[in-house]
């Protein structure tokens, strides 16, 4: 801890190309006066990126093993973006002790689309064939989509340095994992608003003024 306080902690969202990069402008803006880690979630940035069952208990026990293992159980203050909130909030739930205060930032789970979200088995399995996984996930983090996308997230340009980022971080071997488990439903957690709603640590739920 610096000066007293406990560790942040930033984890990023889930995409095609996610990484703790999409956190860097807040890593370096609070690393000025705190200890600050950004967590590549497994399947993701320079995490393993074996082929395994992507779920939502996989990134949650992940975050929960790091603030135990790495940060000598915390606890910490945590801020998570877009869909990374939901696997915070399911640790958070589980091991609160763990946790000091909680930062949501856009998250996913709120409205009644995010209560009909189910896994797809079927829309998996195609995604996953082996004729064309891999050259479908490469049209997904091409540099014109990454661009597309990142952009529709962004109201001022998108730096170049994070479209090159998410296009390396997208063609690593086994890339294609974690993300099309996330493209086939995989990693939402339809009931994840009953768990926003029992958080017992300080939270603050920032949000846009769009569906971004």
């Amino acid at each position: 801890s610096v000066r007293g306080k406990p560790p942040v902690l930033l984890i990023h969202s889930v995409n095609a190309a996610a990484s703790s990069f999409e956190m860097r402008p807040l890593f370096e803006r609070l690393s000025k006066q705190r200890r600050v880690i950004a967590l590549d979630l497994p399947g993701f940035g320079f995490s393993s990126r074996n082929d395994r069952d992507y779920t939502p208990a996989l990134m949650s026990d992940a975050i929960v093993e790091f603030i135990r293992l790495v940060l000598k159980n915390g606890p910490v203050d945590v801020v998570a973006l877009s869909l990374g909130a939901e696997f915070v909030a399911l640790a958070a739930q589980a091991h609160p002790a763990l946790f000091r205060t909680i930062t949501l930032i856009s998250p996913t789970g709120f409205g009644p689309r995010a209560r009909a979200l189910r896994p797809n088995p079927g829309l998996l399995r195609a995604l996953r064939f082996p004729f064309w996984r891999v050259p479908v996930f490469d049209l997904l983090v091409s540099r014109p989509s990454l661009r597309y996308f990142t952009q529709q997230s962004a109201r001022k340009r998108v730096p170049h340095a994070f479209t090159d980022y998410a296009y390396a971080v997208g063609h690593q071997p086994g890339s294609e994992h974690a993300p099309l488990a996330f493209l086939a439903g995989k990693l939402f957690t339809p009931t994840i608003f009953e768990t926003y709603q029992g958080l017992q640590q300080p939270s603050l739920l920032v949000y846009g003024n769009d569906p971004f």
